[in-house]
């Protein structure tokens, strides 16, 4: 009887119920398409909700959420209104071309306004939950990608700078449109073409602070070219694609070249000086500093209390995931490391810089999610060396700095004299904590996995929840709360100014967004050289005795004094004045 039972359930292999983790693999392989599309949806909701409310009071130390959406989109503003894409020194173009261009399109046809200046960041915004999706799936599944997806549409500060018009959200899109066209470059060489194009587009056309990404896409093809040295099949179909990859490249030079750089040469430069070399707050002098500064970054934007599970478990295991075989996940790693490793270099680093580090850990977060799922991995099979914990332990120095800030040195324990003597007690820490991994890592060579699939997946549950419950509070905190301070602001103020005036001041192209009226923007580099004489200023906007005021007041002594106040509107706390001001010789 046991030899028939034996033969019977040879015979009947499929009878046997599949684990409940290989069901669910299939069930999200089946639905995925149906699946990221409500995700999709979820996250347009977020963004798309409405646009004409303020941004969080809190969501930058800067006012850049306020200022800066004008600001980028100015040269598209000036070719809608006057036909011409420079009318004074300020000239955004030359640093942002493919959004201004793109901004010209959406003002001519849905006209100009304070919605729709932020209709491109948020399309771009829900895009990359489609991209980072497909470019987290290429290495690690449906489900990761779907995980990786649903982190990137409900991220607080994704969202919230989804819904302003600025240039970050763009910025991302290409980089993930790059990684996802390189991973598919090294089976399809003509894509890696597509790769060479988006890359340096991002570059050239996007955002000059996405250089980034050519060390980064550098080093992640050398390091698949060394690993298949010895299959001379798939080092041919490398170097095709290389080949793509220059020309494609050679594209996106040669369309910079024409609509930026032999144009508008001098500009260029000017805007790179000011915006990279010449940093309002200058740079970190020396090694310490500049490994402070690197060490530091999410801190003072508070990036990290805004998606503290995210940035932890992405943090954790990103560089475990990019040191495998997998080309997607080796992207996002070099993408995080450089990028970190750049944004080190600025002292004025403003919330919206340090966003473009936020998909890796994503990435990062949603793979070893993913995992507790589908085999119940806490600690993955690992061959530990010393060498690796050591690398291991530099990687989290940078978490050990992190948290002596947040637990204001460890609840007191630690208390160092300066700055040279937190970052040894920080790599004290993270040297402990290198080695503790490699201990774990030799007494649990094969792993360590949790068995009963209801118990990953209540990890993983429970994981998961508190990431959207923390992203989603936030957001409806201040969804509930929400002001239209600045649509009412420019609506008042463009009924009270006459049909000729021009207004100057930092903020003028902000509340003048939707407006016909001339505004002309003014900072400590641009449009300060007797704007009066120069462009007619008739109006000047300006915080309460702040920097366009002083500077009015150095330039027109004669005249402040009589410049009469006739607006006043508080926006995030700051009082801003209008001033009617006179006319020269009255």
């Amino acid at each position: 009887m046991k030899q028939k039972r034996d033969r019977t359930n040879v015979r009947n292999p499929v009878t046997a119920a599949p684990p409940k983790s290989e069901t669910l693999s299939r069930f999200i392989s089946k639905y995925s398409l149906p699946l990221i599309l409500l995700v999709m949806l979820g996250a347009l909701a977020l963004r798309a909700s409405d646009l004409r409310a303020d941004p969080p009071p809190d969501l930058s130390w800067s006012t850049g959420p306020y200022t800066d959406e004008a600001l980028n989109t100015y040269s598209a503003r000036n070719m809608v209104l006057y036909g011409h894409w420079r009318m004074d020194d300020f000239f955004p173009l030359v640093v942002y071309p493919l959004v201004n261009y793109l901004m010209v399109l959406v003002f001519k046809l849905l006209g100009m306004g304070f919605v729709q200046v932020k209709l491109l960041s948020l399309l771009a915004g829900v895009a990359s939950v489609l991209v980072i999706y497909l470019l987290v799936k290429e290495d690690a599944g449906h489900l990761a990608g779907l995980l990786a997806g649903l982190a990137l549409a409900t991220s607080f500060p994704l969202t919230m700078y989804s819904r302003l018009g600025l240039v970050e959200t763009v910025q991302i899109l290409f980089l993930l449109l790059t990684g996802l066209c390189y991973v598919r470059g090294l089976k399809r060489p003509w894509q890696m073409g597509l790769a060479g194009l988006l890359g340096a587009s991002t570059i050239l056309l996007v955002k000059v602070s996405a250089a980034f990404i050519a060390p980064a896409l550098t080093t992640a093809i050398a390091w698949e070219f060394f690993a298949a040295r010895k299959d001379r099949a798939a080092v041919r179909v490398m170097l095709h694609g290389i080949g793509w990859g220059f020309a494609g490249i050679g594209v996106a030079l040669g369309i910079w070249l024409v609509i930026v750089f032999l144009p508008h040469r001098a500009d260029y430069f000017q805007y790179v000086l000011r915006h990279s070399l010449e940093s309002p707050a200058g740079h970190p002098q020396g090694p310490v500093a500049y490994l402070l500064n690197t060490f530091t970054v999410g801190l003072k934007s508070r990036l990290i209390p805004r998606l503290s599970w995210v940035a932890l478990l992405g943090f954790l295991t990103l560089p475990v995931l990019a040191s495998g075989r997998k080309p997607a996940l080796r992207y996002l790693g070099l993408w995080f490391a450089l990028a970190l490793l750049m944004l080190g270099y600025m002292n004025y680093r403003p919330d919206r810089y340090e966003l473009v580090l936020l998909p890796a850990l994503i990435a990062g977060f949603a793979v070893a999610l993913a995992r507790i799922i589908e085999t119940g991995a806490l600690i993955p099979r690992l061959k530990p060396t010393l060498p690796k914990a050591g690398l291991y332990a530099l990687w989290l120095w940078i978490l050990a700095t992190q948290l002596t800030y947040y637990t204001n040195g460890f609840w007191g324990t630690l208390r160092p004299r300066n700055e040279s003597g937190l970052l040894v007690a920080a790599l004290v820490i993270s040297a402990a904590a290198g080695f503790l991994s490699y201990a774990v890592g030799r007494v649990a060579r094969n792993g360590l996995s949790i068995r009963l699939p209801a118990a990953r997946a209540a990890i993983a549950l429970v994981l998961l929840l508190l990431t959207m419950r923390l992203d989603l509070a936030q957001y409806f905190r201040w969804f509930g709360s929400r002001t239209h301070i600045m649509v009412e602001s420019g609506a008042d103020l463009d009924r009270s100014l006459p049909d000729d005036a021009v207004l100057t001041g930092n903020w003028a192209s902000a509340l003048l967004i939707g407006s016909r009226k001339r505004a002309v923007p003014m900072t400590d580099w641009a449009n300060a050289d007797d704007p009066v004489g120069r462009f007619g200023a008739t109006h000047l906007v300006s915080a309460e005795n702040g920097f366009d005021f002083k500077l009015f007041s150095r330039l027109y002594p004669d005249m402040m004094p009589q410049a009469r106040v006739f607006r006043r509107y508080e926006i995030r706390g700051i009082p801003l004045l209008i001033y009617e001001l006179p006319k020269r010789g009255e």
